[in-house]
């Protein structure tokens, strides 16, 4: 992009970004739609008007609203006339402060601004998976907030935390790496424009930009960078201007001023805003402004389209939509069970985050993003560059390639295969091009890099040199061969209407005895010579050091790198010093619409050839005019009427037509792009070139004579004479006489041409007054001054060359049948051989179900031997005329449909049915279906917008679909594929900004490579989500059982977070290393529609078969380690059916459930929460001694009416009365007047428990011991703890529990040791397991916790090698993925990490586990 380009609106300071621009590659594409659409309905009015449908004035009404402007085909005066203003004076003052008024200033309507910190925040919180894991972690937040607790629990804190910090990581990873892979260009830069100069009320103006108005008339200097939609009214002929930012087009575009008929985005006479003027001056008058602009209407067409979600992106959409569902509804439904049987707000909605958390995988978006890069980096690896991360799925899932060939299925270094000449076929040597001999571009990988002799030339022989030892002068022996088949040379050239080879055993003479004459194989035949004379002059291939171009159009440097060796053996010089003696005059380029290109040249005296010195009258000077002419065979002859053979110039008749045609068929057939060449020596006395250029006068009289005022004549004076020219021409459309008003000089010459024998229109040299010789023959007659019977000058000159089309040219083209045509010399067959690999990545391609569709430029019959070489067409397919030649005759309407399963559709043939859409819609439905169908699809001779067409009918048809491409006009249908695909190597920038993947080395395998690497990463995303998924079970389980049975939670929320975020994102990224399958390149391609990334059928698998598995083994653990403290399965049922069985921080749960009683299960399976009700007393360090409950204590206990302490009471008060101690229920309400000295004194009896009335004594008597009647004893490591939680509901701190051994050793009994003095004959002394602390409730349930968690640890490492293939053996698969087995010995030391160390059991609530229980 141009420095020099400007802001399609005004800058605006951003400290920390400039704003976004329009990406270049949207405005191209965009413009290119524009142009296409203009060129659309031109044809189609034109239909109109030919069939008399509408009449030519509703067509300009038609075309203007199409084109919003009908400037370019407007003379001076109309133009005048249409914008209300002056060529010379401009527009008023007031006028253009009126009109600034009403259409406002000229400025675009600035892009959506959008920074990189919103970009960020759009990657951090964007995406419905984001939001997803962003609402659990405020939900979490929530939770923690309305905790009602007097001491918050932290967990719902820690687990928002870590989920907001996952997904913020996982965003900015995801916004590096594609900012990191996109390649954007800027389509404008920062440059403020500059001022221009305006013509108002006749006086220069110095403006901005932004105060122009439609109707100004500006001047256009070189350098200037456009500030509007310019029709150029005035301009030297040498102005060109640059419009690379609007087209892409990198070559400079000549403008000029007069009228054209072509549609606006083509017309030579506009100038468009951002562009540049970089060769010339002019004058311009403002057609449009702001968003009026073609600019303006292209750019807002650019950023109004909206891209669609990738595949990948559609695939986790969904996949999160249902783990959504299912979350929501499970949480949803518990909650509203939750309420039923517990209407504590909080304590549910807690639940339900839970639910929620615990079934979103949090760590599959890291997942997800890590595997993309990993293949990206995978794929560059391969030659293929990533832009868009999301686009290496899409490739996977590709079902249809649309691969232009050239420089893709091919090698895009084209050589002359063959010539054609004098009727007949010749081949040429293809393996040196320079010299039609062996051998290629070997530098330094073929060979040493140090360049030697290879061969001397003298005494008209060849002898070769020995390159292993240059001073060794040389050596015998065979000459070297083929050293690689990439670089392909001219093979065979047709000329004297016959093919001929090229020698490829006699590097230097080139070619074979045809190329010569037979009586003397020394000389070339002149025949041979005009096909080489053409080759190297019609031609813009360029040398460098010697070279050519290594950036030069293929098809020229072929057929240049095939004359070179001719022209230097011929004439002893080279082709740029041949190009100067033959100095080129005119040119009109090759051109998409034309297929040819045109050039005339001076032909020097000393170099005609023999059979050109016969021609008459050369006598007239030392050089003639020659033109030449290459381009599509079947144009090139439309415009010959003779043709060379054997020496003599042959009328060509319809007879030898068809056998050169044949010849082009032939040749074409073995895939061979062909060109045809003419030529014309212009005869000398018209097309005088020998002439040197006059010097004109700047400046002559401008009298007038008077005997001219009553006639439309002129005086001319010629040769210092006077001559009266009449001034009669007719409308061509009309036939009716223009008035003297409305002629121009170009009819003025024309007069002079038919009234001054010998001076035609080409060498004349016309000045006028104050104009001098600086007379343009477009300029009218009026506006120069000149009137009737005015003194025009002429001065004759060298024949000058113009027209830029065919209808303008002024010289014979044949284009009627009064005028003469050109000669047909030949042909040039060039070969652009297919890249090796390419039928075999077409054939991988073809077994995966990837339909491949060639989309080319070239002739159908060159299309079709390059896709039969590479497979796209099958070796046993046939196409409609293949088949129609064989069984019926030639008679293809006698081909059924079925008959054949190949097509060829020329670009002319899809743009008739395409013409008949408005009439005919289903018919070109039914078309599109009929071709798309087929098996063998190849399109042919095809426009970038059928390009473009074709893809939207294959996507329309449920494709997805890939496209490659290299040019700027190939953007539009790259954005629209699904992927699209640049070359690396020949593609243009607009091309590789468009792509979403570019090919480094322009092969087509590399495509296949990337097919490849996307399936692979679709069938490792599905086994790593079948793995993820799988734990979720385990997860959510939990909080079921929980929810329905009341047991303590068998694995935290923290917890969960370890295995999502901690033990299974290794192993889980570790399936993005995974090889591929054997079969994933013989399956079809999947549909989006029904083989989504995750199923109904993978969720089944994960969730109901491993994920069961991973849940049973949790529950063992848990339970196990459970029962190792003491608890039955049978207590844990509805044990914490009032949430106070765990780590409570109110001080009530605290206060009155701070001892679990749990009791034999001969006596019942209920356990009871009771408060510290031990009479004793304990003497603190420092000599206090303090009771361990009091009354007031007792006195809150009988005030709560929680369920949990009312069942207490009951069942306290139930044991009561079968031991007769005369407590009852009321005893313990609120209203009773018992103290706690009289309870425990009278009933309770803590301190005299073996009393037979004593609660506490039968209590312990009940509950569950360690020992059991036949003296085994259990448990033998049940763990006290001397810290424990009262210090949070009273002053008691410090305090160890009551009848605790803690000081005797770390793991002991709940009680002294069985025996001792100090219980002796003691019930609580039995080893008794209950009351249990609260603390020991902690502990054991943080140790049942982290068996869960190692349990799940332990069976993923089955799940992995479970989830490890999908369609192979594990066996077959092997171990052979690095990073997955480091990820499993990273998830079991992680997991030993989280257990062990005491850093992580303070962090994340795990406890150290035992191997035996």
């Amino acid at each position: 992009m141009t420095e020099a380009s400007i802001n399609l609106v005004d800058p605006v300071n951003d400290e920390i970004e400039p704003q976004e621009r329009y990406s270049s590659s949207d405005v191209i594409a965009a413009a290119e739609e524009l142009k296409f659409k203009q060129a659309q309905k031109k044809q189609v009015v034109e239909d109109r008007v030919k069939q008399g449908k509408i009449s030519a004035s509703d067509a300009q009404r038609e075309l203007k609203r199409a084109y919003h402007t009908l400037a370019q085909t407007y003379d001076k005066p109309t133009l005048e006339k249409e914008y209300g203003t002056s060529i010379e004076q401009g527009l008023t003052v007031a006028r253009a402060q009126q009109l600034l008024q009403e259409i406002g200033p000229n400025e675009l309507t600035p892009p959506k601004h959008v920074p990189w910190w919103l970009r960020l925040l759009k990657s951090i919180f964007g995406g419905f998976f984001n939001v997803l894991l962003w609402l659990g972690s405020i939900l979490c937040f929530i939770a923690y907030g309305i905790d009602p607790s007097d001491v918050k629990d932290p967990t719902n804190l820690y687990l928002g935390v870590v989920l907001a910090v996952v997904v913020t990581l996982t965003g900015i990873f995801g916004y590096y790496q594609e900012s990191k892979s996109a390649d954007l260009m800027g389509s404008l830069s920062k440059m403020k424009p500059k001022n221009v100069i305006v013509i108002r009320d006749g006086k220069k103006f110095e403006l901005e930009p932004r105060d122009l108005v439609p109707g100004d008339i500006v001047e256009l200097t070189l350098g200037m960078a456009l500030p509007s939609d310019i029709r150029v009214v005035d301009c030297t002929p040498d102005m060109e201007v640059d419009n690379s930012s609007l087209t892409g087009e990198s070559e400079p575009q000549k403008r000029d001023w007069k009228p054209s008929d072509e549609t606006p985005a083509e017309s030579p006479n506009l100038c468009f805003f951002g562009t540049l003027v970089i060769n010339g001056k002019g004058t311009g008058l403002v057609i449009a402004t702001g968003d009026e602009t073609f600019m303006g209407r292209t750019a807002k067409l650019a950023t109004s389209t909206e891209g669609d979600d990738t595949p990948i992106a559609k695939e986790i959409k969904d996949f999160v939509l249902k783990v959504s569902v299912i979350a929501f509804v499970l949480g949803i439904t518990f909650f509203v069970i939750g309420m039923v049987e517990n209407s504590n707000v909080v304590t549910n909605v807690v639940f339900l985050i839970g639910i929620i958390v615990a079934n979103v995988p949090e760590g599959l978006l890291a997942t997800v993003t890590v595997s993309l890069t990993l293949t990206a980096r995978r794929m560059f690896d391969k030659n293929v560059r990533v832009k868009n991360l999301e686009s290496v799925e899409t490739l996977g899932s590709t079902s249809v390639i649309c691969s232009d060939k050239t420089g893709t299925l091919t090698t895009n270094v084209m050589t002359c295969q063959h010539v054609y000449y004098d009727l007949k076929e010749c081949e040429c040597d293809t393996d040196n091009p320079m010299q039609a001999m062996k051998g290629g571009d070997k530098t330094g990988t073929l060979t040493t890099n140090v360049m030697t002799c290879q061969h001397v030339y003298y005494d008209l022989k060849e002898c070769e040199c020995d390159t292993d030892n240059p001073m060794q002068a040389m050596k015998g022996g065979d000459k070297t061969g083929t050293l690689t088949t990439n670089v392909m040379t001219c093979q065979h050239v047709y000329y004297d209407l016959k093919e001929c080879e090229c020698d490829t055993d006699n590097p230097m003479q080139a070619m074979k005895g045809d190329f010569y004459k037979a009586d003397d194989d020394r000389v070339r035949t002149a025949d041979f010579l005009k096909l080489v004379r053409c080759g190297a002059l019609c031609n813009n291939a360029s040398f460098i050091d010697g070279k050519v171009d290594p950036t030069a159009n293929a098809t020229e440097a072929a057929m240049v790198k095939f004359s070179s060796g001719h022209v230097l053996s011929e004439y002893r010089i080279d082709v740029p010093e041949y190009r100067k003696r033959h100095k080129k005059l005119h040119e009109i380029p090759f051109n998409s619409k034309n297929k040819w290109q045109v050039s005339v040249h001076e032909l020097p005296k000393d170099l005609l050839l023999e059979n050109e010195q016969k021609i008459e009258d050369f006598e007239v000077g030392d050089k003639l005019a020659l033109v030449q002419m290459k381009g599509a065979p079947e144009r090139i002859l439309a415009l010959c009427d003779r043709y060379l053979f054997e020496g003599e110039v042959i009328p060509l008749n319809d007879e030898t037509r068809e056998n050169i045609l044949n010849g082009v068929m032939s040749l074409g057939s073995r895939g061979e792009r062909v060109l045809a060449l003419a030529e014309s020596v212009l005869e000398p006395k018209t097309y005088d070139v020998t002439i040197a250029e006059p010097i004109m006068d700047p400046e002559y009289d401008d009298a007038v004579d008077a005997s001219c005022a009553a006639e439309d004549c002129v005086i001319v004076m010629y040769n210092n004479e006077r001559v009266k020219v009449p001034l009669s021409v007719k409308n061509p459309d009309t036939d009716e006489p223009i008035p003297f008003e409305e002629l121009f000089v170009h009819h003025l010459m024309g007069c002079i041409e038919k009234e001054i024998e010998g001076v035609p229109v080409g060498t004349q040299r016309v000045g006028f007054a104050a104009r001098g010789g600086n007379v343009d023959p477009m300029n009218s007659l009026q506006e120069l001054g000149i009137k009737r019977g005015s003194l025009v000058h002429l001065v004759k000159g060298p024949y000058k060359f113009s027209g830029t089309k065919k209808e303008d040219l002024n010289w014979p083209m044949m284009r009627n049948d009064d005028e003469a045509g050109l000669v047909f010399i030949g042909l040039y067959a060039m070969i652009d051989p297919p890249r090796p690999g390419v039928p075999e990545a077409v054939a991988r391609c073809q077994s995966a179900g990837i339909k491949v569709v060639m989309v080319t430029g070239d002739h159908p019959v060159t299309a079709r031997a390059i896709a039969q070489k590479v497979g796209i067409i099958g070796a046993n397919s046939q196409t409609q005329d293949q088949v129609a030649e064989l069984k019926y005759n030639g008679d293809m309407n006698a081909v059924q449909n079925e008959e054949y399963d190949a097509i060829v559709v020329p670009g002319h043939i899809l743009q008739e049915k395409l013409d008949t859409e408005v009439e005919d819609p289903q018919g070109v439905a039914d078309f599109w279906n009929h071709a798309l169908n087929k098996n063998n699809v190849v399109f042919a001779r095809t426009s970038p917008q059928q390009k473009l067409l074709i893809v939207s009918a294959v996507q329309e048809r449920g494709g997805i679909v890939a496209v490659t491409g290299d040019g700027v006009n190939d953007s539009p249908a790259l954005k629209k594929a699904d992927i699209g695909v640049a070359m690396g190597i020949t593609g243009t920038e607009v091309a590789k900004e468009a792509a979403d993947m570019i090919l480094l080395d322009d092969n087509f395998a590399s495509i296949v490579n990337g097919v490849e690497e996307g399936r692979i990463i679709f069938d490792n995303l599905k086994k790593s989500i079948a793995y993820t998924l799988s734990s979720n079970i385990p997860e959510i389980a939990p909080f079921l059982l929980f929810q329905t049975a009341a047991v303590p939670l068998p694995l935290s929320t923290v917890m969960i977070l370890l295995v999502d975020l901690g033990t299974d994102l290794a192993p889980a990224i570790s399936m993005a290393y995974e090889g591929r399958e054997s079969d994933i390149m013989e399956r079809k391609p999947r549909d989006p529609a029904v083989h989504k990334l995750v199923t109904w059928r993978l969720v089944s698998f994960a969730y109901l078969q491993i994920g069961m598995l991973q849940a049973i083994a949790g529950f063992y653990a848990y339970f196990t380690v459970l029962n190792g403290f003491g608890f039955q399965p049978g207590h844990l049922i509805g044990l914490d059916e009032h949430r106070i069985f765990n780590d409570q921080r109110t001080d009530s749960k605290l206060r009155d459930g701070y001892y679990l009683w749990c009791f034999d299960p001969d006596v019942t399976s209920d356990c009871i929460y009771l408060p510290n009700l031990w009479h004793g007393s304990y003497v603190t360090d420092s000599g206090v001694n303090m009771v361990y409950y009091n009354n007031d204590l007792f006195q809150e206990w009988k005030k709560n009416d929680d369920t949990y302490a009312k069942d207490a009471k009951d069942y306290v008060a139930k044991i009561a009365g079968k031991i007769n101690s005369g407590l009852t229920r009321s005893m313990l309400d609120e209203s009773s007047s018992l103290t706690w000295n009289e309870f425990e004194s009278s009933y309770w009896k803590s301190e005299n428990e073996t009393a037979s009335d004593s609660i506490f004594g039968k209590l312990s008597k009940d509950s569950y011991h360690a020992n059991r009647g036949n003296g085994l004893v259990l448990y033998p490591s049940r763990r006290c703890w001397d810290k424990d939680y009262q210090d949070f509901y009273t002053d008691r701190d410090g305090i160890p529990p009551p009848f605790c051994n803690w000081k005797g050793y770390e793991y002991n009994h709940r009680t002294w040791e069985y025996g001792t003095s100090d219980s002796n004959g003691q019930y609580h002394g039995l080893r008794s397991l209950f009351p249990m602390q609260t603390r020991a409730r902690v502990e054991a349930l943080a140790m049942s916790n982290s068996a869960y968690f190692i349990s799940i640890l332990v069976v993923q490492w089955a799940d992995l090698m479970i989830c490890k293939t999908r369609i192979r053996s594990l066996f077959e698969q092997g171990m052979t993925n690095v990073f997955m087995n480091y990820a499993l010995i990273f998830e079991t030391f992680l997991g030993a990490f989280l257990v062990y160390v005491p850093v992580a059991n303070t962090v994340t609530g795990t406890r150290p586990l035992r191997f035996t229980w």
